[in-house]
């Protein structure tokens, strides 16, 4: 391989790589602006989100049939784009040694990287090899693209599969929203049937209401006729009490003049019982001497007696730790006894089975 040659070679590689940079950037660059994750957009700057709108804004216009009519609308189209990667590229967006986006990369273009890496290799390979090494991989390429197709079918499969499903999914919501709106009409005739209750029931208590008012009115003349029955009472009840009171107050002055007499005649008493509480008085303290006396007489007694139940008390246990010494003597003597005669009896059954022993030995 020539100079010449290798210099070409390494230009082609060199776009397919500035190509992949691109494809690589683009695959997080979202469809609209509003996709953007809020850290990706703090990261672009107002500056780089107002060119991706223009952007967007040109590619709704080309979707829309516009660009067929405008040749102009189609150059500055892809100019912008060229513009956009180009800084972002710059900014180091989605790149391996700069910012990494927040945002999910799109499967399409991250499949269209794939195949475009795998064509990178093999043009590298292809100005690297031989004639036979390029032929190998050439068919190794014809089976990479031949399973990316099938993969795409199977995507179209689960796309098909998946449109399927939100198709019924729809007809169930639709379902559901029919159900809803029959459940609304009921709630709706439940409302109303309830209001009409509500009305009936306002209706019945005001009957009740009404009904309990001339109840209450009738009862309260009723009332007012006792009142003025029991006001007749009372003043007849008021004119007797009067005569009673008088009647009272008569037997009062009788009754205080019969206790001033006993007054009178408790003072002559109480007189005459008070020289006699004198001369029991004294009687009283000479006896109070003389059961002083006898208290002292009485605590030498129970001195005394104290002294004699102490030495009773200990005579008395001296006697019971003597019964004590000779209960255990007694046990123990009757238990060594019990242990002589067991020694006794087995010895005399050892004897026994040894003579009996014997004499088997000698009839043999």
């Amino acid at each position: 391989m020539n100079q010449q040659t290798v210099l070409e070679s390494k230009r082609i590689l060199a776009i397919i790589d500035s190509l992949l940079e691109d494809i690589h950037i683009l695959q997080y660059v979202p469809q609209y602006l509003s996709q953007f994750q809020p850290a990706d957009l703090a990261f672009l700057g107002p500056d780089i989100q107002g060119r991706l709108a223009e952007q967007f804004e040109l590619e709704r216009k080309i979707e829309l049939g516009q660009a067929a009519s405008n040749e102009e609308l189609t150059v500055s189209h892809k100019n912008t784009v060229r513009v956009t990667c180009d800084l972002l590229r710059h900014m180091k967006f989605a790149l391996q040694d700069g910012y990494e986006s927040q945002g999910l990369p799109d499967e399409g273009l991250l499949r269209f990287e794939l195949i475009i890496n795998t064509l990178r290799g093999l043009m590298h390979d292809k100005f690297n090899t031989t004639v036979e090494e390029d032929l190998q991989k050439f068919e190794i390429l014809r089976d990479t693209v031949s399973r990316e197709q099938t993969a795409s079918a199977d995507v179209k499969a689960l796309n098909r599969e998946f449109q399927s499903e939100r198709n019924l999914r729809k007809v169930e919501v639709a379902r559901r929203d029919q159900a809803i709106a029959k459940l609304s009409d009921e709630l709706q005739t439940i409302q109303d049937s309830a209001i009409e209750d509500a009305k009936d029931f306002e209706r019945q208590v005001k009957e009740q209401a009404e009904q309990a008012r001339e109840q209450y009115q009738k009862e309260e003349e009723e009332l007012l006729a006792m009142v003025s029955q029991l006001e007749t009472n009372l003043t007849k009840a008021e004119e007797t009490n009067t005569r009673e009171e008088a009647s009272l107050r008569q037997k009062r002055r009788k009754m205080e003049a019969f206790l001033d007499g006993l007054l009178t005649q408790y003072d002559t008493e109480m007189t005459d019982k008070t020289g006699e509480q004198e001369q029991l008085i004294n009687d009283y303290n000479q006896d109070q001497i003389k059961l002083e006396q006898l208290e002292k007489d009485l605590k030498q007694f129970d001195e005394e007696q104290a002294k004699r139940d102490e030495e009773e008390q200990v005579e008395n246990a001296r006697k019971m730790h003597n019964m004590e010494i000779l209960y255990r003597m007694e046990t123990s003597s009757k238990l060594l006894q019990a242990f002589w005669r067991g020694y006794a009896v087995r010895l005399m059954i050892k004897k026994k089975k040894s003579g009996k022993g014997k004499g088997k030995g000698k009839k043999k």
